[in-house]
């Protein structure tokens, strides 16, 4: 989440953290460096090496600033199966006979270590599904209101042909200012010149048309 630094004896708002968005430049640092820095209070700073990587499960979605860089790191999968007594195992409806106090099992040494063999066999086999991918970025999209409203009003071509004055695109997404917008327009692969004209106004977005109005 955004980082937040205390002061001794501070008190923790804890709506500051569920409502605020996750820290992207944070998880982009994790997910692809060999080290990570850890700002400490007073201004002090203490960097690890990293040894692992990030797996999260939960019952609600979580949210983030989408970009091309969050999209490409990101995967994400459902797991919808039920687990019921006095049935038979239905695997296309995900429905399987519950076995009472399976997880105990991994209390065992020894099933453990078959699990791990088990493992070992797939090592280098593992294939990411494409609606993975398509499923962490439908996430962070329905989380990033601007750019739902970027989607509400334009289409975003890339094609330098297509361009659109500045002012025609504060005029629809006036609920944020002129920076906010641009910076996620550029993650989106729009190019902006403000020196350029259009219909006598200055500012010009290029990859950039209006939807048709229906």
């Amino acid at each position: 989440m955004k980082k937040k630094i205390l002061e001794p004896q501070e008190k923790v708002n804890v709506s500051d953290y569920t409502e605020s968005l996750l820290d992207a430049d944070f998880l982009k640092d994790w997910v692809d460096g060999n080290k990570i820095s850890n700002e400490i209070l007073y201004g002090t700073c203490e960097e690890r090496g990293l040894q692992a990587k990030l797996m999260t499960f939960s019952n609600k979605d979580f949210s983030i600033d989408g970009d091309e860089g969050i999209y490409r790191r990101g995967k994400l999968q459902f797991y919808e199966s039920k687990f019921e007594d006095n049935i038979e195992d239905d695997y296309k409806h995900h429905r399987y006979k519950k076995i009472l106090n399976f997880e105990s099992n991994f209390d065992k040494e020894e099933y453990k270590n078959a699990y791990f063999h088990l493992l070992l066999n797939h090592v280098d086999k593992l294939e990411i599904p494409e609606n993975a991918e398509k499923n962490f970025k439908d996430i962070v999209d329905e989380s990033d209101n601007l750019k739902s409203e970027i989607d509400e009003y334009f289409i975003i071509t890339k094609d330098d042909n297509d361009k659109i004055s500045k002012r025609i695109v504060e005029e629809k997404l006036n609920n944020y200012n002129f920076k906010e917008i641009l910076s996620k327009l550029k993650s989106m692969g729009v190019k902006y010149i403000k020196d350029a004209s259009l219909n006598n106004i200055k500012g010009v977005l290029f990859g950039l048309k209006e939807k048709p109005i229906k």
